[in-house]
């Protein structure tokens, strides 16, 4: 029995993404049996997509011959029978048919009316797990990139002036979150990164709101989370980065709180190697903190994972959380983002993005973290 891997969707889809690297905003569809894997899409796309993937291994077709055949079949419903014409011209009918999570509905219900047999395989792409070495370095290209983000905002926070009410001027204007976001935004830009999922850039009391996205004036004298996670445009890789800020000279509570994140920061990195499970990640930081007296409660200290799977989506497999009992192997990427927070007061985050090799782990994120670096005067 025939089993086809079948994907309809536009590459805003991870699955069609991973299958296809190339960029479409239609649905397309993907075909892969046996080891060929086969595009069919429309006569717009069908020269720029030929000529992007010229040399790789999927072959290009044009939609537009299966589309005549749907119409004489059925003129009054042609995308109905389009489905079952592609179906019936590659043998799908008589063997199983996978699809990812996000295959439409409408379709699967065409198909198995057809006699088709589908089945939702979830994770539909589970080597996606396991990066291969352009995607480490589109990822690293990424994070790189990102640098560019946290340079400015570094220099922003240096030149921003201190108000007596505490409030930050930049240029003679309030500094907020949103102007600091929209600057972000062009440097990313320039460098071919999208902030497609939005940024965090959260000062004070919303700091300490883990998803907060920030919002209104900076003050100096309390943290200032700075979570940058854009796209690579080319690529369509994510990068994800995280960097607590203080400005103007730091209290003695700061300092110490800096000090365990980065703390936890470490341990989580060091106990990261083939075979370790994300649990005894998450387990090292736990530990770290304790050892500094820190409880936890619901919503007051180390509250969440202490990461993710970073690759074609910004949150996928494996993560480092005390429920993952998996271990972990050569080219898993992960994000390694331990952090406090404290409502009324504010939170604090540091976050890298490394990639588990065979004897350990690399950062793929040079960026400094020091307790110096993160303190602006």
């Amino acid at each position: 029995m025939t089993t086809t891997r079948f994907i309809i969707a536009s590459s805003s889809d991870p699955a069609m993404r991973y299958a296809v690297p190339y960029h479409v905003s239609d649905p397309f569809i993907y075909i892969e049996q046996s080891g060929t894997k086969t595009v069919l899409i429309g006569i717009l796309e069908y020269e720029a997509m030929r000529e992007a993937l010229a040399g790789s291994d999927i072959v290009v077709e044009k939609l537009e011959p299966y589309l005549r055949e749907a119409k004489e079949r059925a003129p009054n419903a042609p995308r109905d029978a389009l489905p079952i014409v592609i179906a019936e011209h590659f043998g799908m009918l008589e063997g199983e048919i996978v699809v990812p999570p996000s295959f439409p509905l409408h379709i699967a219900d065409l198909l198995r009316d057809a006699g088709a047999e589908l089945r939702d395989a979830r994770p539909f792409s589970p080597e996606r797990a396991v990066k291969r070495a352009e995607e480490i370095a589109s990822i690293e290209q990424a994070l790189g990139d990102t640098c560019n983000a946290f340079r400015h905002i570094e220099q922003v926070l240096h030149e921003a002036s201190i108000d007596t009410d505490g409030t930050l001027h930049y240029k003679d204007a309030p500094l907020t979150s949103e102007r600091l976001k929209r600057e972000v935004e062009h440097i990313l830009l320039d460098h071919e990164l999208l902030a497609s999922e939005g940024m965090i850039i959260a000062g004070g009391v919303q700091s300490a709101i883990p998803h907060h996205e920030g919002a209104g004036v900076l003050r100096a004298h309390e943290p200032i989370i700075c979570d940058i996670f854009p796209r690579h445009r080319p690529s369509g890789y994510f990068a994800d980065m995280t960097r607590t800020y203080w400005k103007g000279e730091p209290s003695e509570q700061y300092i110490t709180r800096y000090i365990a994140v980065l703390e936890a920061h470490v341990r989580a990195l060091v106990t990261i190697r083939p075979g370790a499970t994300g649990a005894e990640v998450h387990a090292a930081c736990t530990e770290a903190f304790i050892e500094r007296g820190i409880e936890t409660a619901d919503d007051t200290g180390f509250i969440h994972s202490t990461g993710h799977g970073l690759g074609i989506e910004l949150h996928e497999e494996p993560n480092l959380s005390p429920h993952n009992t998996a271990p972990l192997v050569a080219g898993n990427v992960v994000t390694v983002e331990p952090e406090l927070y404290f409502p009324g007061w504010g939170g604090i985050r540091i976050e890298d993005v490394v990639v588990v090799t065979e004897d350990g782990y690399r950062d793929l994120t040079t960026y400094p973290k020091t307790l110096e670096d993160s303190i602006i005067m």
